[in-house]
């Protein structure tokens, strides 16, 4: 069984590294790191993007694909499960009902500007009755240090602190990292907030998910070592440095295609 992955960037690596602990198959992660940061740029050109994408997972023989990018799930995974009705694509959302189950007081949300701007959040939040206790805020920046590996603890803190309002930081009682980017900088928005927010990403019911669907293929994935190759749309060193910090995971094939 070979599981394909998919983000932009680096950031799907912290959905894959929650799947590695888990379970145990052949995985293909595919990054356009070609065309990132997506969640800046137009809509129509990053679905393109996207179809390619997992077009060539397809071609590779992935039974199941995870779109492990926010952006991505909100733009396009209702066109691909109708393109590939006999694929299981499973999407990535914001865990924003996480936070509503166990909610205190104000939930902020933090994701790149076209997941907050598409209906699909918006939708969600609705569903929940929870409008009034939640507030949406664009991270995009987060989605370029991470990428880059270039920065410090002072330059995450400033940015988070240029785009939340101080006045309300004592509010919120849930921080929801709508971006698999952001779960690399967990620690810094703690030190923001302080010990007592909750800080969630949906990295967990991504890969619970995914147990669950190949439980439904009769799969088992617990017989064999994992297997990594990471597929790249452009050569870049730096990307593959920080794909081996971030899985922890020497052994690992790096493929490049132009997309």
């Amino acid at each position: 069984m070979k599981i394909g992955f998919f983000d932009s960037g680096v950031g799907g690596l912290t959905v894959l590294k929650e799947a590695l602990s888990k379970i145990n198959c052949e995985y293909i992660y595919l990054a356009d790191n070609a065309n990132a940061p997506y969640g800046i740029k137009k809509k129509e050109d990053v679905k393109k993007y996207i179809e390619k994408c997992i077009d060539y997972l397809v071609k590779r023989d992935c039974k199941i694909i995870v779109i492990a990018c926010n952006t991505a799930t909100s733009l396009s995974i209702v066109d691909m499960r109708k393109k590939y009705p006999n694929i299981f694509i499973i999407g990535t959302e914001p865990a924003v009902k996480v936070a509503a189950d166990d909610i205190h007081n104000r939930i902020l949300v933090c994701a790149t500007s076209i997941t907050i701007s598409e209906e699909k959040l918006k939708k969600l939040i609705e569903t929940l009755n929870i409008n009034d206790k939640v507030d949406l805020v664009a991270a995009d920046k987060l989605v370029t240090f991470a990428e880059s590996n270039n920065f410090t603890k002072n330059d995450i803190e400033n940015y988070l602190k240029s785009i939340i309002d101080n006045k309300r930081i004592k509010e919120y009682s849930h921080v929801v990292l709508g971006c698999t980017h952001f779960p690399l900088f967990k620690e810094n928005f703690k030190d923001l907030f302080g010990e007592n927010i909750k800080v969630i990403d949906g990295n967990v019911g991504i890969v619970n998910n995914l147990i669950n669907k190949l439980r439904l293929k009769g799969v088992n994935f617990n017989n064999k070592n994992s297997t990594v190759e990471i597929v790249i749309s452009k050569k870049d060193d730096i990307f593959v440095n920080n794909a081996i910090r971030i899985l922890g995971k020497e052994d690992i094939k790096i493929t490049i295609i132009n997309n």
